[in-house]
């Protein structure tokens, strides 16, 4: 996640803690279970489809909302992989504020 789009969600109130590949995203919510996850489909050692399904095997992340947001229109590939929200790139600022006010404020199954 690029510093200005980090920098931008933490001016909105949202504590965000990035991870340059998909194991660190794994491991960092190992540690702490996230209200919600932002995927790229691009990742360096993954797909974000791949990496969706793997939160989706952990049983504390099951029910976690996902927003991918990605270049290619893959929006019925992420949702059958467990996406929450797709966003399709590039998209205004205030539409990832919006999702994720969204996600975060919805009633987890």
């Amino acid at each position: 996640m690029s510093r200005l789009l980090k920098m931008l969600l933490e001016l909105e109130g949202f504590a965000v803690e990035s991870a340059p590949n998909g194991a660190t995203a794994l491991a960092l919510t190992e540690q702490q279970a996230p209200d919600v996850v932002m995927v790229d489909f691009h990742l360096n050692d993954m797909t974000g489809l791949e990496l969706i399904s793997k939160f989706r095997e952990r049983e504390h992340l099951a029910s976690t909302p996902v927003l991918v947001a990605s270049g290619k229109d893959i929006e019925p590939e992420a949702r059958k992989a467990g996406a929450t929200e797709f966003l399709l790139k590039p998209f205004e600022p205030d539409e990832l504020i919006v999702a994720l006010r969204r996600l975060t404020a919805a009633p987890r199954a």
